[in-house]
């Protein structure tokens, strides 16, 4: 007797929550580019900020929305860079409670 199928569920299409967007952003953050197309997702893919001026403002603006988050659990290592990309290219984010208050304040 052949088993029955199991009812794969659908896959919600909602904007990905800000914890995800960190983590799409991660690989630019730290390195400048998006080697996996993770920002794929959100309209950026094959981002490399180094050589595309649209890649660059948004990184711009990922780095002073989600940099202070992404700092938080970011450590060097023997593979990562002493600094991330992102932190040198514009320089420490914002902390959070501070980047709220300028979004809210545009």
């Amino acid at each position: 007797m052949p088993r029955p199928r199991r009812r794969t569920p659908r896959k919600l299409k909602r904007p990905p929550t800000e914890s995800e967007l960190v983590t799409m952003w991660s690989t630019v953050f730290t390195s400048g580019c998006d080697f996996f197309n993770e920002l794929e997702a959100v309209g950026h893919g094959g981002m490399h900020p180094d050589y595309d001026a649209h890649a660059m403002v948004a990184a711009g603006e990922a780095w002073s929305r989600f940099g202070s988050v992404f700092m938080a659990s970011w450590a060097p290592s023997p593979r990562h860079h002493q600094m991330p990309w992102a932190q040198e290219r514009f320089g420490l984010p914002l902390p959070v409670h501070t980047a709220t208050e300028t979004r809210i304040a545009k």
